[in-house]
């Protein structure tokens, strides 16, 4: 009876092993691609350039992509689910929000291109999620009004440091853009 029991348990083993590495194998040979339908802006601030565009991926979803790319080599910029505030009043997320219009909405949460990952700085004695260094693109999946144009504003957020300096932060920064929609 034991030794069955052991041969159902390893049986059970191997299958959650077999599965999590397709899992893994599919999630790593499926990507999803984007194609720009309009440029909305661009600016460089506080060492970041940041460029807002409308996004449609294969399935015809539209999102709103924000890039931030840090102006100098050797940059990160903080994961989006840092505090609002920082960690301890250090760093601040990197985010794209949409202010108004309120029927401009937001059908499913911000996603980055980038893993995060944890950097520990002594100094601190504190970790902090972080994107690699170079560029990530937040896209926020969102329904478009249905009207010809529309007038949006974005607030926009992000910290970028090195492993020796951190530049001022951006916080809310108002962005006014013209949204086009359906075309009559």
């Amino acid at each position: 009876m034991i030794r069955r029991g052991r041969l159902v348990l390893l049986s059970g083993v191997v299958l959650l092993l077999t599965t999590l590495g397709i899992y893994v194998l599919l999630s790593r040979t499926s990507t999803t691609s984007f194609t720009v339908q309009q440029s909305l802006a661009t600016f460089t601030e506080k060492g970041v350039t940041v460029e807002v565009v409308v996004e449609k991926d294969q399935t015809g979803q539209t999102w709103l992509a924000g890039t931030f790319t840090p102006t100098q080599p050797r940059f990160h910029l903080y994961s989006m689910d840092l505090p609002r505030k920082g960690s301890g009043g250090v760093g601040r997320p990197t985010l794209l929000e949409v202010i108004a219009p309120p029927d401009l909405r937001p059908i499913g949460p911000l996603q980055a291109d980038q893993p995060v990952q944890d950097l520990y700085f002594d100094v601190l004695q504190r970790s902090f999620p972080v994107y690699p260094d170079g560029a990530v693109t937040v896209r926020l999946p969102i329904e478009k009004p249905d009207r010809p144009a529309i007038t949006i504003e974005l607030a926009i957020t992000y910290m970028a440091c090195s492993d020796t300096t951190c530049l001022p932060p951006v916080e809310n920064k108002p962005v006014s853009v013209t949204l086009f929609g359906r075309r009559e």
